[in-house]
C-alpha cells in the first residue's frame, strides 16, 4: 500500500505574543528545540511556522509528514513526552492538530513570506451542495488575488 503525504496543521494559541523566529528568547530556544525534535522523526518530510502577522499570540504549524501514520507514530516515541511538555509551555490551551490532504501535495504556497490561511468548518447539518457553492466562492476569491471581497 502506497502512503499518502498528509500536512498537520495546529493552530497554536501562544500564553503572550512571543517572537518565535529569535533563538535567543526563552520562547524561541523551545520553539527551535521543538522542530530540532521533529526533524529527526521517522517519516518527517519538513514544516512551516509562523506567528500570525494581525495577532503575534497565535502561531501556525505546517508539518509535511509521509503519511498520517507517520505522524501518529511519533507519539509512541521517546523524543514525544518531552516535545510536546516544551510546546505547552507555551499555548495558553493545547493546540489540536487536524490533518489535510492538499493539491497538489506539500503546496509551494506555504513558502511564501505571507500566506493567507483560510480554515472553514461547516456543520453536520450543511449538505454537499452548501459546501460546493462556498468550495466556487473561495475559487472566486484566489481568482481575484486575495481576500479583498471578504472586508467587503
Amino acid at each position: 500500500m502506497s502512503q499518502i503525504p498528509v500536512t498537520e496543521v495546529c493552530i497554536i494559541d501562544l500564553k503572550a505574543p512571543y517572537d518565535l523566529k529569535d533563538p535567543s528568547t526563552p520562547e524561541g530556544a523551545i520553539w527551535a528545540s521543538s522542530i530540532s525534535t521533529l526533524k529527526k522523526c521517522p517519516g518527517f518530510r519538513d514544516i512551516y511556522t509562523s506567528s500570525v502577522v494581525e495577532d503575534r499570540s497565535k502561531a501556525r504549524m505546517f508539518l509535511n509528514w509521509d503519511s498520517k501514520a507517520d505522524h501518529l507514530s511519533f507519539y509512541d516515541t521517546p523524543h514525544f513526552p518531552a516535545f510536546r511538555a516544551q510546546l505547552l509551555s507555551l499555548c495558553a490551551v493545547p493546540p489540536i492538530p487536524i490533518h489535510v490532504l492538499f493539491h497538489p501535495a506539500q503546496p509551494k504556497t506555504l513558502q511564501a513570506p505571507v500566506t493567507e490561511v483560510v480554515m472553514a468548518y461547516f456543520p453536520p447539518r450543511h449538505h454537499d451542495g452548501a459546501k460546493g457553492e462556498v468550495g466556487i466562492y473561495m475559487a472566486g476569491i484566489r481568482d481575484e488575488g486575495g481576500g479583498g471581497r471578504w472586508r467587503g
